[in-house]
């Protein structure tokens, strides 16, 4: 220890010391003036990226894109709330009415007697029958829930009520 005190204490020691000091002083002088070069042009470089030709930075850019996807978000569940609205007043409208026309009771002539179905999806509505003979007619309503009727239903009948939906 008495040996490291004295070369330290010499003068050429110390002037050892003060010269490697000096350059390593130097060296990180340099290091770090290069580290400021390298610093600025990345900022630079940086900068030129993060704007656009219309002179927009990115982040704004960003920010503006993420506003309108919000938007479009928020438009396209209304416009699914509006079609969900719209389906459920369509199927409670009336289909397009399935006629049949028959011949009831055999005799030679045309097929006067009819029925006629107005039904919604859900098969709900009324069957008009109206059965033609010679010396009268009559016409009869039906009302229908669900494909079913508390009246007696026609084989004609029936088969309107069947093919209803099917042309839609």
């Amino acid at each position: 220890m008495n040996t490291i005190i004295s070369l330290l204490t010499t003068s050429k020691s110390l002037l050892i010391i003060t010269a490697a000091s000096l350059l390593l002083a130097i060296i990180s002088l340099i290091i770090a003036a290069a580290a400021a070069g390298s610093v600025g042009r990345l900022r630079k470089r940086y900068k030129a990226m993060m704007r656009t030709a219309e002179g927009k930075d990115l982040e704004t850019l960003i920010f503006q894109a993420h506003q309108q996807v919000d938007q479009l978000l928020d438009q396209v569940a209304e416009q699914e709330a509006r079609l969900r609205r719209q389906e459920s007043r369509v199927s409670n409208k009336v289909l397009t009415p399935v006629v049949t026309r028959y011949n009831a009771f055999g005799e030679p002539g045309n097929d006067l007697s009819f029925s006629v179905s107005i039904l919604d999806e859900s098969k709900t509505g009324v069957v008009l029958s109206s059965i033609f003979g010679r010396e009268e007619s009559r016409t009869y309503a039906k009302p229908v829930a669900n494909g079913r009727s508390t009246y007696t239903l026609t084989p004609e009948e029936l088969k309107v009520i069947e093919e209803s939906g099917k042309a839609d």
